[in-house]
């Protein structure tokens, strides 16, 4: 427990000691301990954080929920580390344990533990191969595959997950080429490639999983896709159509590359690359923070893939 927390605590428990014979309630009263938050939305938001920290938000929770009577700026301090670790949880990602693995050796595939390709041949559309799916008939079909745990997910995330495996090898040919986490690439595709658990129709006809604009060579497809004139209008833009798995890569992992990129690449966290990307430009929405959130569900949504 922080310096602050303990001189709040400290204040708090001789505030009680003295009021306690006027039969105002006591500290035991005051704020249930930790292990009574267990189950509540305080402790899942602290199991998002660090495991070193988790303890802390609890503890600092237990008292701003059920403050004494005391002035309010004696908890200025509090209010101060929870925005703290509230910001650290958002840009927390346990990917990073396994990012250390990729610097080292690029995922270290043949020497066991660590993250490695499902070989799970790439399924071309196959989101939308099943959006006609009720939630029960994609829960009975992914079941049949070896998929686990599924009741538990909303319709919607089902159809990431699905989408999450059977883009599994196009994730891990598009971060070989450009160094970027699987879950960066994975939460990217789910915001520039899909709608509603399945392939726009940039990704769909035309195999262009980022809105990669035409660059002069190929074939170009004209759709409204983020391009806006001056006044906010949609206009027509001219975008890249790869024709081929390989050029679908590559063309997608040149964007990634750009040099004014690089930099993202040296953040560890979720939060600090999207936000990155987003301030270098790669996209004009101000939705990093959504962006990372997206990264930090693909290993949940990972667990339930088939073993």
């Amino acid at each position: 427990m922080n310096r602050v927390l303990y001189a709040v605590c400290s204040t708090c428990l001789f505030y009680f000691f003295i009021s306690s014979k006027k039969g105002v309630r006591t500290i035991d009263t005051l704020y249930p301990r930790p292990e009574d938050l267990a189950s509540t939305e305080i402790a899942r938001n602290a199991s998002e954080l660090p495991e070193e920290y988790r303890e802390e938000y609890i503890d600092i929770y237990a008292v701003l929920n059920n403050p004494p009577d005391i002035p309010e700026e004696n908890f200025n301090g509090l209010y101060k580390r929870i925005a703290e670790l509230d910001k650290m949880r958002q840009n927390y990602d346990p990917s990073v344990v396994t990012r250390e693995i990729e610097e080292n050796d690029v995922f270290i595939e043949s020497e066991g533990g660590g993250l490695r390709p499902l070989n799970v041949p790439f399924i071309k559309n196959a989101g939308y191969q099943m959006k006609n799916l009720t939630r029960n008939e994609l829960i009975d079909y992914m079941e049949s595959l070896g998929f686990n745990n599924l009741d538990k997910y909303s319709t919607g995330m089902i159809r990431r997950i699905w989408l999450a495996y059977s883009y599994d090898q196009f994730f891990w040919d598009v971060h070989y080429k450009t160094e970027l986490p699987i879950s960066i690439i994975y939460c990217y595709f789910i915001m520039e490639a899909t709608v509603q658990g399945v392939e726009s129709d940039l990704m769909r006809n035309y195999m262009n999983p980022g809105g990669v604009k035409f660059r002069g060579v190929g074939k170009k497809a004209k759709k409204y896709d983020d391009c806006y004139n001056k006044t906010g209008q949609p206009i027509l833009c001219d975008f890249a159509v790869y024709e081929t798995y390989n050029d679908m890569v590559n063309g997608w992992s040149s964007v990634f590359n750009n040099e004014r990129y690089a930099d993202c690449k040296t953040y560890k966290y979720a939060g600090e690359i999207c936000k990155c990307l987003y301030r270098s430009g790669y996209h004009t929405a101000n939705n990093w923070s959504r962006r990372a959130a997206i990264s930090r569900e693909y290993w949940k949504l990972r667990s339930t893939f088939p073993n």
